[in-house]
């Protein structure tokens, strides 16, 4: 099966270089990014990630949040939103 194409809307890329410029490590961003691109290309729909409403998506890897829309037909995902999340206290 082929694998799903992440692309991300203006709006995402501008969030998330904010978060990037705004992080006091930088790599642990560039990591969740790079785990976020590889749960969306490999199975944006898997048990990974969690349905908000009809046809909108969402996937966590700390310390971000996306939010996006699959095209099964066209295997594209849409990024729509990468917000920074804190996890809570244990």
């Amino acid at each position: 099966m082929k694998a799903f194409t992440v692309l991300r809307r203006q709006t995402a890329i501008d969030q998330l270089a904010e978060i990037w410029l705004a992080a006091a490590d930088r790599a642990q961003i560039t990591g969740a990014v790079e785990a976020i691109d590889a749960i969306l290309s490999d199975g944006p729909l898997s048990d990974l990630t969690s349905e908000l409403a009809e046809g909108l998506r969402t996937a966590i890897v700390l310390p971000l949040r996306v939010i996006y829309v699959v095209q099964e037909q066209d295997r594209i995902v849409d990024v729509a939103t990468v917000r920074g999340i804190i996890p809570s206290a244990p």
